[in-house]
């Protein structure tokens, strides 16, 4: 839905006063919008498509500024909104991470692009199911074969649909200025005894740490907590 600035519309153009915050208001919106594509090059459109987007349209209404009278009118994001920011500058990517545990521990490997103490993760290809991209990853990095514990409601066939694995939750995360992950969190547990072996292009070594080994300095907060829920749910998913 367009509205006009401030919900001023096409008919009162020629019949209303702007004050300068208004037109600042405005101008700053459409200033963010034309910098996002310009830094987005895989949003290639035409150059009416992009004066569509951009919602710039010329008016025949004279608008009575102060004196001035400009005939460049542009829509404004509507209430809902202005209360709910985007910053269209702030690219994302859909991560899957998976903790997995054997016994009492769960496994922890030294990033060499990171330079700490993260679970087997990455990110989700084009066309891949989050669920899929857990145990790919954790069988690149680790060299281990895994089942995901459910945490939700149990996945598969619900009629004529599938319902997928529930992620224990989702993270937001901050990798570099202006880009970010969306990190889906899984647990699972080991499936036989192999050992796991380390992924030399993207690790340095590995760990299993049990819950009181998790509270290390070197490791971050979230990969403690998370890593204890972990070692708890399985534990209840299979008390042997």
């Amino acid at each position: 839905m367009r509205v006009e600035i401030l919900g001023i519309k096409e008919g009162d153009w020629g019949k209303t006063t702007l004050c300068p915050n208004q037109v600042s208001r405005g101008l700053a919106w459409l200033r963010g919008r034309v910098l996002w594509y310009i830094g987005r090059p895989d949003k290639v459109c035409s150059h009416a498509a992009f004066a569509d987007k951009m919602l710039i349209r010329q008016s025949s209404h004279q608008v009575a500024l102060h004196g001035r009278s400009p005939t460049l009118a542009c829509s404004y994001p509507t209430t809902e909104s202005r209360n709910h920011p985007t910053d269209m500058s702030v690219t994302r990517d859909f991560t899957a991470t998976t903790f997995v545990v054997r016994g009492k521990s769960t496994l922890l490997l030294w990033h060499k692009k990171l330079q700490a103490w993260y679970p087997p993760g990455g990110h989700v290809d084009p066309d891949e199911l989050p669920e899929d991209a857990a145990l790919r990853e954790v069988l690149e990095e680790s060299g281990l074969v895994v089942e995901l514990i459910a945490t939700g409601p149990a996945s598969g066939k619900l009629g004529n649909v599938r319902r997928l694995h529930t992620p224990v939750c989702i993270l937001l995360e901050d990798i570099e200025p202006g880009h970010q992950h969306i990190d889906l969190i899984y647990f699972a547990r080991t499936v036989d005894d192999r050992p796991a072996t380390i992924n030399q292009r993207e690790a340095a070594r590995l760990r299993w740490c049990n819950r009181d080994e998790l509270a290390a300095d070197d490791i971050h907060l979230d990969i403690c907590e998370l890593g204890r829920q972990a070692i708890e749910a399985v534990a209840v998913d299979d008390p042997a």
